[in-house]
């Protein structure tokens, strides 16, 4: 069969358009006749379905080789207005994809936290987070290991008397999205946009807008929720070697069974840091709200789960006592008259006697929620014809109403309200930082301009190497002239503003760190690049070690009988390609031709293996769902369209590999067109494309990938391996540059430079200003929507916890390199980790790194590589490699930066690929030009170089 690359024909085509626009609206379709006839004649079609392709199928065989083909079974939740392909990987694509719910679950744009309900969109906020801990056979070997800023519902917006069978997607833009109820004629829509505070809803229906104010119940059996705190400071003495012994007089309300918990916190030593909790359920049996029940230490049960620490000795320390409901809304309240405590520094307080918890507590109030006014959940505090300020569960709105509107009540207290709009039918409601007059004024001020369109669109500036990102914002004025909008913008975004912007004094919690509020129709952010190689320079002193290990991985492979690959899924194999791939650079610089030749055979072969759409390895494309997946699957990569740019990252690199040394089977007549769409599949860049969605897995707001298809958790969607998310985009911008295609180029350039600014704040903080106190890591293994954790899909091991976020180790990897610090206090964080975990119960020896030692290692390198070949030597090189990981390919890689030094992040070159490297004041300037002719390469710092064809390194 002959092939073509279709996309790069279309790619060359102009009259570009961009067919986004406002809800219910018709697409641009002029000149979409003669369109539609070239895409025809190009075996494409624009609707969502797909004629037949070269490289993939449109069925499946009739038998898979395990007897089943997993495939997503849910249909699309999407109105019939809606256009193009289906997007998937979103914070909101619950609301597409019906995995527990024909509405949604919770989502996370932030700052606002959203659900879609059957009677209409629930909306909430937390600014503060819920911190957990790790056990193992109930007993906890690791403190701090996940927080959450959870979804916590404060109202819901709908119609009266209206409900829906469904919610379905009506539109999305770039970072927002539009949600559709429909009950007969009637409809309501939301539109929903990442960093924005509002919520846009608009009907078409002569019902009055409804808002039901939630005193959403408090379910926390484990973290306190707005505890009464008090505290006991100035302490010294010996520690009796006994708990708290305590009797205590608390009225938690109508709430029986452990409806409330104490907790105390101790410091012993006075650094303000906390050495031990010991934690107590208070088991009421009395629904009395209006009497206090007697709790003993005796009684109450000490909650093993809930205390750890060492117990010590004080001097100059201070015990916290924490008072908190498990369940319901409403007060707790202490009796000072009836309580006495029995602390471990050997006295007895009576507040009775004058000696009170505190001379008062810290909180002087035990409310749970703020504003339970008469019983009823939100307290107003601002009132005008146009908008009201509520509070509920300490959490302040804005309602914003035309200025027709009727409100069905004035009371100063509320459970309900009703809005009619006398024929406007819209309304908008908004998180309000904070309840001052002049915050709601300002807010009343953008509430009438809705979103209709918001646009991502960036470029590759290679003098300065940086990527220059524009957010533009569309919206209509409903109401007033103004057409500018607020962004609630996150730190990886504000951090890289050269602009001067029109700033709000507000700030929002996030389980991203604070975000920043400005306002404006657009800002635009400037990202740097860091650069990246297809390898680093083989050093000389380590060639003899290198070429050995070299040699014996090529005879052992040589030698299978079968298949040279061990694994056959889309993942599995793939990761064998980026192994190959290392070993083929390795073998290039070695001039071990033979080495190198054999292994880019095996590589082509399999390629070729998955592009010609038989039964054994193949692609399937979805045209349901308008997704590319690959048989055999792994990992839910199928029915859940699970991590699609992992696995297809080690694909686009292998190729990338094979156009260095072949461009003949990359070109347009034979395997370009494979590789462009596994590209697209993850990565359209193209509008027009509807094949696939614009980006699917990249969030271009949120500046990371998602790896689950659906979304379809309680805490939003996730992504774990960051660095295989890079790996995808260094793979793009080495493919680009080979095969000299600088769209592809500079889309991974984007991808790469934003995702890891993105990673050094949500994944590393390596400022210390994301992670919420009380998680005690140094990373996250993975984040969520509504926050972060210490852990992976698979395991606890804190091995692995760190390294799915360095593998696969590879000269797109140096932007982990970028500070030195933060990497030994990583390693030594995973290394008391690892002790932990092992002495916890796992099995394992506590001091030894014992399953992916050689990813830890390398990484380690990056900042002493003479600590990591030293603690490599004395773990044991007889350890198995991480799969995707060889012997060879480890000495190269510490052997290399122990010659050539730290990555320096702060000079780049104008060409992408690029780095820079600096030991004992002297630099090294590495690039591997992978164009045919000498090019000019010019560094930040000022040094010039005539570079020729291939890997170069000039010293200064």
């Amino acid at each position: 069969m002959d092939r073509f690359n279709t996309s790069d024909m279309v790619s060359k085509m102009k009259n570009r358009f961009n067919a986004r626009g406002s809800l219910f609206k018709v697409r641009l379709i002029a000149g979409l006749g003669v369109w539609t006839l070239v895409m025809a004649c190009l075996g494409l079609n624009l609707a969502r379905g797909q004629v037949d392709h070269p490289f993939y199928r449109t069925d499946l065989p009739a038998v898979s080789p395990d007897g089943k083909f997993r495939k997503i079974t849910a249909r699309p939740l999407v109105s019939k207005e809606f256009q193009g392909a289906i997007p998937t990987h979103d914070f909101w694509s619950s609301l597409v994809w019906p995995t527990s719910s024909p509405h949604s679950l919770p989502m996370f744009p932030h700052p606002l936290a959203v659900q879609a309900f059957e009677d209409g969109l629930g909306m909430g906020y937390s600014d503060k987070p819920v911190i957990s801990h790790s056990f193992h056979e109930n007993k906890m070997f690791q403190k701090g290991t996940s927080y959450k800023y959870p979804y916590r519902e404060g109202l819901r917006v709908g119609l009266v008397d209206f409900l829906s069978p469904n919610t379905v997607l009506l539109d999305s833009t770039d970072w927002s999205v539009t949600a559709l109820w429909k009950s007969e004629q009637e409809q309501l829509q939301a539109t929903i946009a990442h960093g924005s505070p509002y919520v846009f809803f608009e009907s078409r229906s002569e019902k009055p807008f409804f808002i039901r104010f939630q005193s959403t119940p408090v379910n926390q059996t484990d973290e306190p929720i707005e505890p009464l705190t008090y505290r006991i400071g100035n302490l010294t003495g010996k520690h009796t070697g006994q708990d708290a012994i305590f009797e205590l007089a608390v009225n938690a309300g109508k709430n029986i069974g452990v409806g409330s918990k104490v907790r105390f916190l101790y410091d012993f030593d006075g650094d303000k840091i906390t050495d031990r909790i010991e934690t107590f359920g208070l088991f009421a049996s009395d629904p009395d709200p209006g009497s206090f029940e007697k709790y003993s230490s005796g009684k109450q049960q000490l909650d093993n789960r809930l205390t750890y620490g060492e117990k010590k000795d004080f001097e100059n320390g201070s015990i916290h006592v924490e008072f908190w409901k498990c369940f319901g809304p409403g007060n707790l309240e202490v009796d000072h008259r009836s309580c006495f405590l029995d602390l471990p520094n050997g006295k007895r307080y009576y507040p009775t006697r004058g000696q009170s918890l505190a001379a008062s507590p810290e909180k002087s109030s035990g409310k749970i929620l703020d504003g339970d006014t008469k019983g009823k959940p939100a307290s107003v505090f601002f009132r005008n014809e146009n908008a009201l300020g509520v509070t509920v569960n300490g959490v302040h709105y804005g309602i914003f109403a035309p200025s027709s509107a009727v409100w069905s009540s004035e009371a100063e207290a509320l459970d309900e309200i009703q809005i009619e709009t006398k024929g406007k039918n819209f309304l908008s409601v908004a998180i309000l930082p904070n309840s001052k007059l002049e915050t709601i004024k300002l807010f009343e001020k953008y509430a009438y301009a809705f979103l209709v369109d918001s646009q991502v669109n960036y470029r590759f500036d290679p003098v300065r190497s940086v990527v220059v990102t524009e957010f533009s914002a569309k919206t209509t004025a409903k109401q007033g002239s103004n057409h500018e909008t607020l962004f609630a913008v996150y730190p990886h975004q504000y951090l890289n503003m050269p602009d001067q912007n029109t700033w709000i004094s507000a700030e929002y919690a996030s389980p991203r760190g604070p975000m920043k509020l400005l306002a404006g129709s657009s800002f635009r952010t400037v990202t740097p690049f860091l650069g990246v190689l297809p390898t680093l320079p083989v050093a000389n002193q380590s060639k003899v070690a290198i070429g050995l290990e070299l040699k014996a991985f090529h005879k052992a492979m040589m030698a299978r009988k079968g298949s040279y690959f061990e694994s056959q899924d889309t993942y599995w194999n793939g990761k064998e390609f980026g192994k190959l791939v290392e070993l083929i650079q390795i073998a290039e610089q070695l001039g071990k031709t033979t080495i190198r030749n054999d292994f880019l055979k095996i590589l082509k072969d399999r390629l070729a293996d998955w592009a010609d759409k038989q039964e054994k390895f193949f692609f399937y494309y979805d045209q349901t769902w308008n997704t590319l997946v690959g048989y055999p699957d792994s990992y839910g990569s199928a029915d859940q369209m699970n991590d699609h740019h992992f696995h297809y990252s080690y694909f686009i690199r292998a190729a990338a590999t094979i156009a260095q040394f072949d461009a003949d089977w990359v070109s347009a007549e034979k395997y370009r067109g494979f590789i462009d769409i596994l590209i697209r599949d993850c990565a359209n860049d193209d509008r027009r494309d509807n094949r696939f969605p614009w980006m699917r897995n990249f969030d271009p707001y949120a500046g990371h990938s998602w790896a689950a298809g659906h979304s379809g958790f309680a805490s939003g969607n996730n992504q774990e391996s960051s660095s295989e998310s890079m790996n995808f985009a260094s793979s793009l911008i080495l493919y680009g540059e080979a095969i000299h295609d600088k769209r592809i180029r500079d889309l991974g350039i984007y991808w790469h430079a934003t995702e890891a600014e993105a990673i050094r704040h949500y994944w590393f903080d390596m400022e210390k200003k994301v992670f919420p106190k009380g998680y005690a890591q140094s990373c996250v293994g993975m984040i969520w929507g509504d926050g972060g954790s210490y852990g992976t899909w698979w395991t606890a091991n804190p091995e692995e916890i760190h390294g799915i976020n360095f593998l696969p180790m590879t000269g797109g990897s140096l932007y982990l390199g970028r500070d030195p610090q933060y990497i030994q206090r990583n390693f030594q964080n995973m290394l008391k980790a690892n002790r932990d975990f092992h002495q916890g119960g796992f099995p394992g020896e506590p001091d030894r790194l014992d399953r992916w030692q050689d990813i830890l290692h390398q990484y380690l390198a990056m900042s002493d590589p003479k600590e990591a070949a030293v603690r490599r030597a004395k773990n044991g090189k007889g350890l198995p490699s991480e799969f995707g990981e060889t012997a060879a390919h480890t000495e190269h890689w510490i052997s290399s930066l122990a010659a050539l030094g730290h990555f320096n992040a702060t000079i780049q070159g104008d060409y992408p690929i690029s780095a820079v490297f600096q030991k004992e004041g002297k630099r090294v300037y590495v690039i591997y030009n992978l164009q045919p002719q000498t090019l000019t390469v010019r560094f930040s710092d000022g040094e010039i170089f005539e570079v020729p064809p291939g890997l170069n390194q000039f010293s200064k």
